[in-house]
């Protein structure tokens, strides 16, 4: 019963914005603290919650990026553990950033594709 009620808060309260004008959505709209206080609760419910949102954002920046200018990053290039890795690293170095800057670090660090010159 704990568990249940606590993944209820814990799924309630990272899916609530901070701000209406925000750009994003979701628990990347949240800081690193946040973050770093539900990894504490409850760690595979935190990993779960936040590494969907990160592989869904990174997925849609890449699209983004093949759509207008058709180079993209190599999502596989780093398997999923040391992705989280990565954003832990990041957030627990800062607390107060925003999760989304976490996974954006992430995205930087990824090897690009370049798109294939048509000659």
């Amino acid at each position: 019963m704990r568990f249940v009620t606590l993944s209820a808060i814990i799924i309630s309260m990272a899916t609530i914005s901070a701000s209406a004008e925000t750009a994003f959505w979701g628990v990347g709209a949240k800081t690193c603290g946040v973050f770093a206080n539900y990894y504490k609760i409850n760690p595979k419910l935190a990993d779960d919650l936040y590494f969907s949102w990160a592989q869904g954002f990174l997925s849609g920046i890449n699209y983004k990026s093949i759509v207008v200018n058709g180079d993209s990053r190599d999502l596989s290039s780093i398997d999923i553990e040391q992705q989280m890795t990565h954003v832990r690293k990041y957030c627990d170095e800062r607390p107060l950033a925003d999760f989304i800057d976490a996974v954006m670090d992430l995205y930087k660090d990824l090897p690009e594709i370049k798109k294939i010159q048509k000659k």
